[in-house]
């Protein structure tokens, strides 16, 4: 429904593999930490400290493909800004 929608309005849908990429895991200095489904903040020795889902988002604007349809987490710019 969402690709339809985004069509219709002459947007595009990027998809990949939650799974391969973690990216309510993954830290933009590359630290991986597994956290509880109750820990929602993420907070990493880098110094970034957000609240997990926003940051799990911004992450997922800044994937790339680095394989047709199997992004891994090397996949995420190491600098999107």
């Amino acid at each position: 429904m969402l690709k339809r929608k985004m069509m219709a309005y002459g947007g595009t849908v990027q998809e990949f593999f939650t799974y391969s990429t973690k990216l309510s895991q993954t830290c933009l200095c590359g630290t991986i930490k597994k956290k509880r489904l109750k820990d929602r903040w993420h907070v990493c020795e880098c110094g970034i400290h957000a609240q997990r889902d926003l940051f799990s988002a911004f992450l997922a604007k800044h994937v790339t493909k680095s394989h047709k349809k199997k992004p891994t987490r090397n996949g995420i710019k190491s600098n999107p800004c």
